[in-house]
């Protein structure tokens, strides 16, 4: 088979290697992924034949020898898979592979997963064939919309709610710092007769103790504090999702129906996170707001309404039980539905659709 080979080049953060091994997961070829030192470990190594972690580094004006090591060793692979397709997810990590592959006329796809095209991908797309997309509200003359890419273990769970909030906190060492100035002080102003519907089930990083601390001296129904969040786990127990505004997380929750309170991270590179933030939550999935406004007042008045107006549902769905079958959902059941039938959620399906068709499908 001439072209029987997708390489896949994908690092930087965890979001786009996720992307990429969600990708890969529909690709029927033999594949090989380019990645750096902080990309290797979110690699599926089961959906790979090869895996070449590149030198690479972030600030490449000042890293330039990690960057000529880079493009030379892209370049010794990629002569051996000759006009296979070469697909990039993004990031500085991408950059020397990518303009190889170009170099040698291999055929270039770009996946864009913000709702901002970011540097490396506004320098790629000048090489591109394609850009492929997760919605019509990125522009460019090359773009063509697929949807989002979610890991390929996320499975929709309608949620339940039972007058109950279970909470799922997501997020990295840079998260966690930001979170444990607002999240526990938001509960530990709660009345008691809230706290006791309220499950916790969150990923602290290296602040464990801090939290376990935390939350012994409030009265919640259910603490579960890990360094690392299993996801495909964690998000059926969930109602309710707090966390960054990465595409990754967010192609997560969109995959699981589970509505989300999303805080971008203001550090983020030309403000991305806010632009996603505010794309997703106008699908109706979940609620957003920038970091100067997530106070521990801000989240105890948004847990507060939550709590009642389910209470309140729940009640009227008392009394009409007693005289039809119907029921009213609560707020955040009709966003975990709205969730479900929006979905645009195989992005990864339908791009190595394309990729194959347009160089494989005549492979002998």
């Amino acid at each position: 088979m001439k072209n029987s080979t997708t390489i896949f080049v994908a690092g930087g953060t965890a979001g786009h290697v996720f992307a990429a091994n969600g990708m890969a997961y529909y690709v029927n070829t033999r594949k090989i992924i380019f990645t750096d030192k902080r990309g290797e470990k979110y690699i599926d190594k089961n959906l790979f034949d090869e895996i070449h972690v590149l030198p690479v580094k972030n600030n490449i004006l000042f890293n330039m020898y990690s960057f000529v090591k880079s493009f030379i060793k892209s370049w010794k692979e990629l002569k051996k898979y000759k006009k296979s397709p070469v697909v990039g997810f993004g990031s500085y990590a991408s950059l020397p592979t990518c303009i190889m592959a170009w170099v040698m006329k291999n055929p270039l796809y770009l996946y864009q997963a913000d709702q901002l095209i970011g540097k490396a991908n506004k320098l790629l797309s000048y090489m591109a064939k394609k850009i492929f997309t997760t919605s019509y509200a990125i522009h460019h003359q090359k773009a063509e919309c697929v949807g989002l890419i979610p890991r390929s273990n996320i499975i929709s769970y309608p949620i339940e709610t039972e007058n109950e909030l279970k909470i799922l906190i997501m997020g990295g060492s840079l998260s966690s710092a930001f979170w444990k100035v607002v999240i526990p002080s938001a509960l530990h102003n709660l009345p008691k007769e809230i706290l006791q519907r309220i499950s916790i089930h969150q990923q602290v990083g290296e602040d464990k103790n801090y939290f376990a601390k935390s939350y012994q001296e409030i009265q919640l129904k259910k603490v579960v504090l890990e360094e690392f969040v299993d996801t495909s786990k964690a998000l059926p127990w969930s109602n309710l999702v707090i966390a960054r505004a990465g595409m990754g997380t967010i192609s997560d929750l969109t995959a699981s129906m589970r509505p989300g309170l999303l805080i971008p991270w203001a550090n983020a590179k030309d403000n991305h996170q806010k632009y996603n933030a505010q794309w997703w939550t106008n699908s109706g999935g979940g609620w957003w707001a920038p970091e100067h406004e997530f106070t521990a007042s801000y989240l105890k008045n948004f847990i507060t309404n939550l709590m009642n107006e389910m209470e309140q549902k729940q009640i009227k769905n008392e009394k009409l039980s007693n005289s039809s079958n119907a029921n009213i959902n609560s707020e955040l059941q009709q966003k975990s539905e709205a969730l479900g039938k929006w979905m645009p959620v195989h992005g990864g399906l339908f791009a190595a659709k394309i990729i194959y068709n347009e160089n494989h499908a005549n492979d002998k």
